[in-house]
């Protein structure tokens, strides 16, 4: 039973499939085109602000219908929003990254903000992802 288990057994690590990337949105793909990816760090963020404030519903619907309902709700933390779940995996062309998105300065919270900031922080796991094509090729020329 061993000898089976090890025949069928992978080193690949399944948390860097393509598969489990979503495609990504239109209003991300028109985000992420602004900027060059290849300079960007492993880490970085975009953040778009808003002339004024917004309700957490109200932030937090337009956020999720931009995304195509990523996200379920959202947390609150003093003078944070983050949308959960935490970390949305997505693919840009031949990019793959986490996205978390965490919101500033809605209606009724203590910030001097004039208007709502929304922040996606994004990790990039092209290289890990890259990496885990490659031993999957390999395995199967075992």
């Amino acid at each position: 039973m061993l000898l089976n288990s090890a025949l069928y057994s992978s080193d690949c690590s399944p948390y860097f499939a393509p598969k489990k990337f979503n495609d990504s949105p239109e209003y991300l793909q028109e985000m992420l085109d602004k900027i060059d990816i290849r300079k960007q760090k492993v880490e970085f963020a975009i953040e778009v602000k808003e002339l004024y404030r917004f309700t957490p519903d109200a932030i937090a619907g337009d956020v999720n219908e931009y995304f195509e309902g990523f996200w379920r709700e959202w947390i609150e933390d003093a003078y944070e929003m983050q949308l959960i779940p935490a970390q949305t995996l997505v693919r840009y062309k031949n990019n793959y990254f986490s996205l978390q998105v965490f919101i500033y300065g809605v209606e009724g919270d203590a910030t001097k903000l004039k208007g709502t900031v929304v922040k996606y922080l994004f990790y990039n796991y092209t290289a890990q992802v890259n990496k885990h094509i490659q031993c999957q090729e390999n395995e199967k020329k075992e």
